[in-house]
């Protein structure tokens, strides 16, 4: 009774490992994804800190920039105060 055929046990073992193969290559699928998404995610991260990093100097210069400004409106120049 708890008999089966050769050909019916090589089948079900042939449809086993292919279910194998579709689900190692799937889990390989997902695992190329997950480490595509992980380069893209440190990819974009360094994109955002140097985009900080540049307004971060932009400010600065634009500190400084208006500094010079002020600097050059309201103090009277070096040459305008040297007197000969």
């Amino acid at each position: 009774m708890g008999y089966e055929s050769g050909s019916s046990l090589h089948k079900k073992r042939s449809w086993a490992m292919s279910l194998l193969s579709l689900l190692k290559k799937k889990g390989n699928r997902k695992e190329a994804m997950m480490e595509e998404e992980m380069e893209q995610e440190m990819e974009d991260n360094a994109i955002n800190e140097a985009l900080e990093r540049l307004r971060e100097m932009d400010d600065t210069l634009s500190s400084l920039h208006h500094l010079g400004a002020y600097s050059h409106e309201h103090w009277p120049s070096y040459h305008s105060t040297c007197r000969v």
